[in-house]
C-alpha cells in the first residue's frame, strides 16, 4: 500500500494480521494516508510529530493505534 509521510509516498506492506508498521524516522502522516486501507492495526514511531486530517478515514476494521 502506497501511504504517503513527510518523506514522501513509500510502500509499506500490510502484515498477514492487518497490521502497518510505520519505521522510526518517520515524523509524520499526511492527511488521507490510509483512507480507505483494511487495517486492522497500526503500529506508529515515537519519532511520528503529526497526522493528518482524515488519516484513517474509512479505516472501518482498525481496532489498535
Amino acid at each position: 500500500m502506497d501511504v504517503t509521510t513527510d518523506r514522501g509516498t513509500g510502500e509499506y506492506e500490510l502484515t498477514k494480521d492487518s497490521c502497518v508498521i510505520i519505521p522510526e524516522g518517520v515524523t509524520a502522516l499526511e492527511p488521507c494516508a490510509f483512507y480507505g486501507q483494511m487495517l486492522q492495526k497500526a503500529v506508529l514511531p515515537s519519532t511520528l510529530r503529526r497526522i493528518g486530517d482524515c488519516a484513517f478515514y474509512g479505516c472501518s476494521e482498525l481496532e489498535t493505534v
